[in-house]
């Protein structure tokens, strides 16, 4: 089911965690996203929104394993 101007999504955001979003807009075959409590918008498509935190929790992918370097003393 499409969304519409004002309605509220959860997102994933880069570190998988879930952001409550607003619809401030369509453009193409994505949606404009305005975070709730952070400045800026997002451009998402249908596929990346979630209508409630349940579902974007299951929708979480795992992420790969951060490597740390580490020098040489010499």
């Amino acid at each position: 089911m499409p969304y519409i101007r004002g309605d509220s999504c959860y997102i994933l955001d880069e570190e998988n965690k879930i952001i409550m979003a607003k619809v401030v807009g369509r453009k193409g075959s994505g949606y404009l996203l305005e975070r709730v409590g952070i400045c800026g918008t997002l451009f998402r498509t249908e596929k990346q929104m979630f209508r409630s935190e349940e579902e974007a929790e299951r929708n979480k992918k795992p992420l790969p394993p951060k490597i740390k370097v580490q020098l040489s003393d010499y």
